[in-house]
């Protein structure tokens, strides 16, 4: 059967080797959302990969399954929207300063706050040694931060709450208004994105 006819063909009314594929195409793209590499994993040949994976995301009888699953996934793991909006508004928000203290030194691990904590994929610390042997001593010490991308975090959540990227904001810094000069409903207006009540 060539890639047309199979794909006209409703999931559910095939063999149970055909119900087992979809099953394992739901598992996989739950955890990669990559139709093409979830149809690969499931079984299927990667020349229809491509095609294949396109229709399986529009077929309503595998979204239907892949809500179960994520619900699943979410009751299983007890994580909130709001709960992933906080993890990378630690990473979009962190500030470097607050990793160093006074004389320019990195603060104590203990001692960086949970936002910043947050922020943070790595430290790497590193000693610096002179001399061999018993006469080997410490001249130093080498520590490295990385730090969760930025931009990344921001685009991240953006989208999940609902910013279209393709959108401008329309922000000129030259001809924004004395904010000092509007109203309390002017200064409302502004912060909504609608039109002042000048009833």
């Amino acid at each position: 059967m060539d890639v047309k006819g199979y794909m006209e063909l409703d999931f559910w009314s095939r063999s149970k080797k055909m119900i087992d594929k979809a099953e394992k195409f739901c598992l996989e793209y739950t955890k990669s959302s990559n139709a093409r590499e979830s149809v690969i994993k499931a079984g299927w040949s990667k020349g229809a990969a491509t095609t294949i994976g396109t229709y399986l995301i529009r077929n309503p009888h595998i979204l239907a399954r892949l809500a179960v699953l994520k619900a699943e996934a979410a009751e299983r793991n007890k994580v909130t929207l709001d709960e992933i909006i906080g993890e990378l508004k630690k990473v979009a928000f962190a500030d470097i300063r607050n990793l160093f203290d006074g004389d320019d030194g990195m603060v104590k691990v203990k001692d960086i706050d949970d936002n910043n904590a947050g922020a943070i994929i790595s430290i790497e610390i590193d000693e610096l040694n002179a001399g061999r042997g018993d006469k080997k001593i410490k001249i130093g010490v080498t520590k490295k931060i990385r730090k969760g991308d930025k931009v990344r975090a921001l685009e991240v959540m953006a989208r999940l709450l609902g910013f279209d990227a393709n959108q401008s904001l329309n922000v000129n810094l030259n001809t924004s208004p004395d904010l000092s000069k509007l109203s309390t409903e002017e200064l409302k207006a502004l912060i909504n994105g609608t039109k002042p009540d000048n009833t």
